[in-house]
C-alpha cells in the first residue's frame, strides 16, 4: 500500500520535474502535474538549460589554462607605460607651474620698466619747456609709481553741472 501510495496514488504531494532548472513548483498533487507540464515554460527550455548546466559543470572542474607569457609580458609593458607616464604628468605639472612663476616675474620686470618710461616721459616734458605752454593754475604733476601722469595736457575726468563725470583723455 505504501508502494502504491507513492507511486500511483493521483494525490500524492511531488514536484515538477524541472526543479532542478528553476521552476517554482515544489508540491503538487500527482494528478494536476500534466496540466502543469503544459504551462511549465521550463519544459520548452529544459534541453538547452541541462545541456548549459552540463558544460558549466564540466568547466568549473576543470583546471584554469596556465598563464600565456604574451599576456605576462603585456601587462609588464603595460605597467612600465603607466608608470612613464604618471612621471610625465609629475613632470609637466612641475614645467607648468615654474613657467607660470618665470611669467609672473617677467610681467612684474615690464611694469617697472613701464613706469620708469612714464617718469622719464614726464621728465622729459617737464624740463623742455612744455609746462611754460600749459594753462596758468596747473603744471604738469610728476606720475604715481606706475600711474598715469596727469595735468592740464591729460586730465582723468571732469564734472560737469549736471554731476556726471566725462572721461577726458
Amino acid at each position: 500500500m505504501t508502494t502504491h501510495h507513492q507511486t500511483t496514488c493521483p494525490s500524492y504531494p511531488i514536484s515538477c520535474p524541472h526543479i532542478h532548472l528553476g521552476c517554482p513548483s515544489t508540491v503538487l498533487p500527482r494528478s494536476s502535474l500534466p496540466s502543469h507540464l503544459q504551462s511549465c515554460p521550463f519544459v520548452a527550455l529544459s534541453p538547452l538549460l541541462t545541456t548549459l548546466l552540463t558544460r558549466l559543470s564540466r568547466l568549473e572542474t576543470q583546471p584554469p589554462p596556465p598563464p600565456d607569457p604574451e599576456t605576462d609580458r603585456l601587462r609588464v609593458d603595460l605597467n612600465i607605460l603607466n608608470q612613464g607616464l604618471s612621471d610625465l604628468e609629475i613632470r609637466f605639472s612641475n614645467l607648468l607651474i615654474s613657467e607660470r612663476i618665470r611669467m609672473g616675474e617677467e610681467v612684474e620686470r615690464l611694469r617697472g620698466q613701464v613706469g620708469a618710461l612714464r617718469r622719464e616721459v614726464w621728465f622729459t616734458r617737464h624740463t623742455s619747456g612744455m609746462d611754460m605752454a600749459a594753462p596758468r593754475g596747473g603744471g604738469l604733476k610728476p606720475p604715481a609709481e606706475g600711474g598715469p601722469a596727469e595735468g592740464p595736457g591729460r586730465r582723468l575726468s571732469d564734472s560737469t553741472a549736471t554731476g556726471k563725470q566725462i572721461v577726458k583723455l
